[in-house]
């Protein structure tokens, strides 16, 4: 039966109406104002399709309200029915009532409470273009639908879905909430569109009391708008996290989750603090072309495989990832932490701490092509690679020698060099040299001067680093040369290693003073000792030890600067 009226629906009317339908009871422009329960209505009448069941819980009694209301409880409806553009003056109540088909709830209007609670929706169910004044919630419900729409809807108090058993998903997109849209141990083995949403406060919580994280399918937020918090704790996200071009005004805080899929809050803006705390990505979580106005944390996190992006994202606070200097530390992370083009504003301050162990480095940090004008502070971070290839520092970044394995470029021990100097920390600053030098002898040819150079270099002092290796170096190049000497003065006779007369040789051939004097004397200056292999063995040893002599005293400036 089709109602279309502009009159007021009232109990005395409302009982021929459901009497007379047939198949189908469907309410059009109308105004509600009943003040009695229909399953008081029906204690004296039968009306086809329509039954009493046993009460669940104690109902409350609405017999005697003296304000408008729609209560309906225990009650089996086995017609479809309808409301739309209808008008609820007073409270709506649904309890323990079972919809066995099509039930439809369009552009209604309610001025007080919606309340839904044990009620089962067995047919297609929509609730589309609500416009509730006041709370709305659906409590222990189950909707047995592959899909349920809340689209457009305008929740002025805010709504409320409370262990509500869902088949598939929940549309909720285009949707305006006024104070806080709570999705609380709910499964939803489908999608969970919060797109293009205006809402003040978010909630996505699992179980409390036994811990058991709340089943999600997937997630998207993008477009949305959300002035309030974003709260996401104990919820399991199976694939997609989508958060595209979302406005994020109020903090957000996830917390005890599990993200199984990809993740993607690319181009967002966060206005305060973002929290990430004792969550699980297993996959790809990106932050890319996204604004930190105030504080990002995403400490005492799982993300150990994970691939973490901050793209082209601009920070104007703290960030901080990783354990921390009190203790906490993750272990084996072996993921990205991908910065490529990040702009770190003069007030940021990034913090990575103990992230692996020096046992087991792992993972990646890549902070290519970035702009830092504030504080990078790396310590206690143990990793396979690290990159800072073409990234322009006009603040500072503080690192310890924990990254000396992981650089593999040139560029990145430059840059890191420089930034010791800073702070004046010429000890780190000689080993980011002796890693820039180590690099850049790889990338020579074999045959090229300058590889033969720093080849001397890395073997007389470590590129500055070792006074011991100097001395040895100075010792054994002597010893080395000067035995070449005697074993051609003694027409290439290893006698000369027994005889008295080599090591008083080898004392007056390492003190440089002494000159050339064993190799020409003054008697018969046209006589060279040993001949020209002797005489190139003997120059070559003088240079060597002065060579070394001088690499000694250079290896000591690192302790004077």
């Amino acid at each position: 039966m089709h109602i279309d009226t502009t009159k007021v629906i009232t109990e005395k009317k409302v009982f021929p109406i459901l009497k007379e339908s047939t198949d189908r009871i469907q309410f059009f422009n109308c105004s509600f104002k009943i003040a009695v329960d229909f399953y008081h209505l029906l204690e004296h009448a039968e009306i086809e399709g329509i039954e009493r069941i046993e009460p669940a819980g104690v109902p409350e009694a609405f017999s005697t309200l003296a304000e408008p209301s729609l209560f309906i409880s225990n009650i089996r409806f086995k017609k479809k029915i309808d409301f739309f553009n209808c008008e609820f003056a007073g409270r709506v109540s649904f309890h323990n009532v079972i919809f066995e088909k099509e039930f439809t709830f369009f552009d209604n209007h309610f001025h007080e409470d919606v309340s839904l609670s044990s009620v089962q929706f067995l047919g297609i169910t929509q609730f589309r273009s609500i416009k509730a004044n006041k709370a709305f919630s659906i409590l222990n419900c189950h909707i047995d639908m592959p899909a349920i729409g809340f689209r457009t809807g305008h929740f002025d108090e805010g709504l409320m879905l409370y262990n509500t058993k869902i088949k598939g998903e929940l549309d909720l997109g285009n949707t305006v909430c006024i104070g806080t849209l709570l999705i609380r141990e709910c499964d939803i083995p489908g999608k969970l569109n919060l797109s293009s949403c205006e809402l003040e406060n978010l909630q996505l919580i699992g179980n409390d009391r036994t811990q058991e994280l709340m089943q999600v399918k997937e997630l998207l937020l993008n477009d949305t708008t959300i002035t309030g918090q974003l709260q996401i704790e104990r919820v399991k996200i199976d694939l997609t996290f989508g958060a595209h071009f979302t406005k994020f005004k109020g903090a957000v805080f996830v917390n005890r989750s599990h993200f199984c899929g990809k993740n993607y809050w690319i181009s967002c803006v966060f206005e305060k603090t973002l929290s990430i705390n004792r969550t699980i990505f297993v996959q790809h979580l990106s932050l890319s072309d996204s604004k930190f106005e105030q504080a990002v944390r995403l400490n005492r996190s799982d993300y150990r495989k994970a691939e973490v992006y901050f793209n082209e994202s601009i920070f104007n606070s703290d960030l901080s990832i990783g354990g921390n200097l009190s203790g906490h530390k993750i272990d084996h992370f072996q993921g990205l932490l991908c910065f490529q083009g990040a702009l770190f504003s003069i007030n940021s301050i990034v913090r990575i701490f103990r992230l692996n162990t020096k046992e087991t480095p792992l993972g990646e940090i890549q902070f290519t092509n970035a702009l830092v004008k504030g504080l990078i502070d790396i310590e206690e971070v143990y990793l396979n690679k690290v990159s800072f290839e073409r990234t322009i520092v006009s603040g500072n970044i503080q690192v310890n020698t924990s990254l000396l394995p992981a650089i593999k470029d040139s560029n990145s021990a430059r840059l890191l060099k420089h930034e010791a100097r800073k702070i004046n920390n010429h000890v780190a600053a000689q080993h980011y040299y002796r890693m820039e030098m180590a690099i850049y002898s790889r990338s020579l040819k074999w045959y090229s001067g300058d590889r033969f150079l720093l080849f001397l270099n890395q073997a007389s002092n470590n590129y500055g680093l070792s006074w011991t290796r100097g001395v040895g170096f100075t010792m054994i190049s002597g010893f080395v040369f000067y035995a070449f000497f005697s074993l051609a003065k003694t027409n290439y006779s290893l006698n000369f290693l027994i005889s008295e007369k080599f090591a008083a040789g080898f004392i007056n051939f390492f003190w440089l003073p002494t000159g050339f004097g064993e190799l020409v004397t003054i008697l018969n200056p046209s006589h060279i000792t040993g001949g020209a292999c002797g005489a190139l063995s003997f120059i070559l040893g003088k240079i060597a030890i002065a060579y070394g002599i001088y690499q000694t005293i250079a290896a000591f400036r690192k302790h004077l600067q």
